[in-house]
């Protein structure tokens, strides 16, 4: 592994001869963004907030990594029994005598899918039988085999793991 060296981003209000980041090599602008945004995170965890306005930044920053990229994979596209529901649902509307009354029945104003919408998902589940909740969790990781093996890979990026230092310098 190439160990990144150290390099510093100045200011371009004070300093028009600063090296512009697209100069940069890109392992270096990856070690960047992973380790800001690991503070950017920090930040938010702990309550910090952007409050709306215009702000000047003119910083001056130094960053020591190292980052380490692992080899491409592929991966099974992530299964989502909620992408599903809209077809199954068409497709028994389609065989319904009124397929549109149905369907409104079911998703249109005063229909099942307004109903529950008002209330909070944890409790129109409680009203559920236990044995129909299980069911339901069953039929879902069935289906979740199903297409994991009828779905194709998918090219995935390595795992890129940076550590990194990032320090304001002094003017």
């Amino acid at each position: 592994m190439d160990q990144l060296q150290p390099f510093t981003l100045r200011g371009q209000a004070l300093n028009d001869n600063a090296p512009d980041i697209r100069d940069l090599p890109l392992a270096a602008v990856v070690a960047l963004n992973k380790a800001t945004g690991r503070e950017i995170e920090a930040r938010k965890k702990s309550g910090e907030v952007l409050s709306p306005g215009v702000y000047s930044v003119d910083e001056s920053l130094h960053i020591a990594a190292s980052l380490s990229r692992a080899e491409d994979t592929s991966a099974t596209p992530r299964f989502s029994p909620d992408a599903l529901l809209r077809p199954v649902i068409l497709l028994y509307a389609d065989q319904a005598e009124d397929p549109v009354g149905w369907l409104d029945s079911i998703l249109g104003n005063g229909g099942v899918l307004s109903t529950v919408a008002k209330l909070p998902t944890d409790k129109v589940e409680r009203m559920i039988p236990t044995e129909l909740r299980s069911a339901w969790d069953q039929h879902v990781a069935n289906a979740k085999k199903i297409y994991q093996t009828a779905a194709g890979k998918i090219p995935r990026a390595g795992v890129t793991k940076v550590i990194a230092t990032i320090t304001p310098q002094p003017e």
